[in-house]
């Protein structure tokens, strides 16, 4: 961490490439309700370890930032820790803090420490917090009234509006020439290529080759939902080419049959098949699209269109007073920061319901089977048409040598969330 904040910051004395922010600060590895749980650690933990992961690159490496995490610490809000101005800041030399998306409004809403914003703005300062990344006009309504309630000082606003301009400043933001001003923003160049080739061979582990490799260039069985697929996630950016492991079998001139090992299903709503119409909606018809049944895991679903290739998606709400909400079938892949292609089923009362991410039923063809129905969900009946494991399997026997290629969805069950 040390060698890469210290990459990331530059080689300048003052002015700084970029402001490495280390995130999250701290104990948040619980993803479950992580925005309303309390890590509880005891003190000796919390320093030589948790804190410890953070030290090296404030002191030592190129950080100048921290992002406070949604959880609490041993009951209190992660971003209100004393230690951020205690500890990191006075101590390690840290500039300045910033809360998660959202997390500010979280130490009211979720966390419920204080009843209002201008209570939290006010002991988020005191401990430390500079930037609250939180709607603008609620931050600055929450300060006006702490100000009025002598909460907080003009001079506490002063010093957290001080420590984010001085990392602005040392960006370069407010000077015509600075070390970095015209550096290049290319990242898909043949030296960072090269380089990205050499950790990748570096970092590579093989097992022990009995034989099999390298494959023979007969009829392999390339197996399992990585077989064809390359997931983007949120940190990564915008790679410039994506190559799946099938790519790289016709690549080798390898003959192969590939699937995904998915089920195959109808989804039926009353008597009728869902089937996906030319502008992207759902309706319902006798004879409906069949669609794979993508299961990640923990009760979530993604289901993909083999006639149109798209997924199943849920629309936003119209209003804050808008539950049920009609499916669409528009885009090629699941990719939200809040995956809206995400789907539930639950077995209640003999029936299986249908939910979308949030657990709010959908809307099919205008809502005819869910208007003015009292419980959450809507009626689907899952009617399989090719079993996707027992596919596999035929397949797997019928090849010398099967591939199996498995791993999670970088956006679904394996997301920050």
């Amino acid at each position: 961490t040390k060698a890469y904040t210290k990459g990331l910051a530059g080689e300048d004395e003052f002015y700084l490439k970029t402001v490495p922010t280390l995130k999250h600060f701290c104990a948040d590895n619980n993803e479950k309700e992580r925005g309303s749980c309390s890590a509880n650690v005891e003190p000796r933990t919390l320093h030589e370890y948790y804190y410890r992961a953070f030290k090296g690159a404030i002191t030592e490496g190129g950080a100048h930032s921290i992002m406070a995490a949604y959880n609490e610490l041993s009951g209190v809000p992660a971003v209100m820790n004393p230690d951020i101005q205690n500890l990191l800041k006075d101590e390690w030399g840290l500039d300045f803090v910033v809360t998660d998306g959202g997390d500010f409004s979280q130490n009211v809403l979720s966390h419920e420490i204080v009843k209002t914003h201008a209570e939290a703005l006010a002991i988020c300062l005191k401990n430390g917090a500079d930037s609250m990344t939180d709607p603008a006009d609620m931050v600055a309504a929450a300060a006006h009234d702490a100000l009025e309630r002598k909460l907080i000082t003009e001079a506490d606003i002063d010093k957290a509006v001080g420590n984010v301009l001085y990392g602005r400043f040392r960006l370069g933001e407010f000077d015509e020439v600075h070390p970095y001003k015209d550096m290049g923003k290319a990242v898909d160049t043949e030296e960072f290529r090269s380089v990205n080739r050499e950790a990748a061979m570096k970092q590579m582990c093989l097992l022990k080759n009995d034989g099999l490799l390298p494959l023979a260039k007969d009829a392999t069985a390339l197996i399992g939902p990585m077989a064809e697929s390359w997931y983007q996630d949120w940190y990564g950016g915008d790679p410039p080419y994506r190559r799946t492991l099938a790519d790289g079998l016709r690549q080798q001139g390898a003959a192969f049959t590939a699937f995904d090992g998915w089920d195959r299903v109808h989804l039926c709503f009353g008597s009728m098949e869902a089937r996906i119409n030319p502008d992207g909606s759902v309706g319902l018809a006798e004879d409906g699209d069949v669609f794979a049944m993508e299961c990640w895991g923990e009760d979530c679903y993604t289901f993909r269109c083999e006639r149109t290739g798209t997924y199943l998606t849920m629309t936003l709400p119209d209003g804050p007073t808008s539950v049920e909400q009609p499916l669409a079938a528009e885009r090629k892949e699941a990719f939200n920061w809040f995956v809206l292609e995400v789907f539930h089923m639950e077995q209640r009362g003999g029936e299986t319901l249908l939910l979308n991410r949030f657990h709010w039923p959908v809307e099919v063809d205008g809502d005819v089977l869910t208007s003015g129905r009292k419980r959450t969900g809507t009626p689907v009946t899952v009617q399989l048409v090719e079993d996707g494991v027992e596919n596999a399997v035929c397949m797997a026997k019928a090849a010398p040598v099967a591939v199996v290629a498995l791993g999670s969805h970088s956006l679904i069950p394996a997301k920050e969330e």
